[in-house]
């Protein structure tokens, strides 16, 4: 399914990706050192980071272990990020 054909149930793929890249900068890494850490293309990176791919839990846990997390710890501290933006939280 495209991400034009999905409905918004959610948080979107552009949302998502300025918390990928938020993280990464918070942690002083560059695009190729998280491509070069997760095994992921640099262009899969710019592409989640700039919300034009839909990212997979394969590829987020990617992602997440080059910040030297887990997939859980990268969703929490987006949960964090979002009700702290709506709610001053």
């Amino acid at each position: 399914m495209d991400i034009e054909e999905r409905p918004n149930w959610g948080p979107s793929e552009v949302e998502l990706g300025r918390h990928l890249r938020q993280l990464r900068l918070d942690l002083s890494l560059g695009e190729e050192q998280v491509a070069t850490r997760s095994g992921l293309q640099i262009e899969v990176i710019r592409a989640l980071e700039l919300g034009q791919h839909a990212a997979d839990v394969d590829t987020l846990r990617s992602f997440a272990q080059a910040l030297d997390m887990g997939l859980g710890e990268l969703f929490t501290l987006w949960e964090r990020q979002v009700l702290a933006r709506r709610w001053g939280v």
